[in-house]
């Protein structure tokens, strides 16, 4: 595995490759088209999942949609400070429609001083534990 990573630059998805038989490995990776015709020049067996260029190009379609920006519309072009209906809004939006598939909205435990309820967006897709996370903080104010 360390040639596919080393020589031909690969990018390995999780790090690791599945024995699948006497002297064979199944090593899921990200290649381009010259990734892979190297690959298959010296030998190595290539099965095409999904051309990642032609679902990227499909999802930039999808979001740069009228529909989407039209949800994000009051966020980007918003010429005043976003108030807690204005957030809760954009929260909603960001979660619903085209990333429905992959986003949650959370109720948080916990209200706000003041007596709000706060939300927050999970973007996930599996239900693996233990993966890694990022967490953004926004919205949030000195008394919030």
């Amino acid at each position: 595995m360390a040639d596919l990573v080393r020589k031909h630059k690969l990018n390995i998805a999780g790090h690791t490759g599945k024995k699948a038989g006497r002297s064979r490995f199944v090593v899921d990776a990200f290649a381009d088209s010259d990734q892979i015709e190297g690959l298959r020049s010296e030998g190595y067996k290539v099965d095409v999942r999904e051309d990642v260029q032609e679902a990227g190009k499909k999802r930039q379609l999808e979001v740069g949609s009228s529909a989407v920006r039209a949800l994000t519309r009051n966020v980007a072009t918003a010429t005043h400070y976003l108030n807690v209906n204005d957030v809760e809004n954009s929260l909603a939006a960001a979660a619903s429609g085209p990333n429905a598939g992959f986003t949650q909205l959370i109720k948080l435990p916990n209200k706000t001083w003041e007596g709000r309820e706060c939300h927050a967006i999970k973007i996930a897709n599996g239900t693996q534990s233990g993966r890694p996370g990022i967490y953004f903080l926004g919205g949030i104010h000195a008394r919030e």
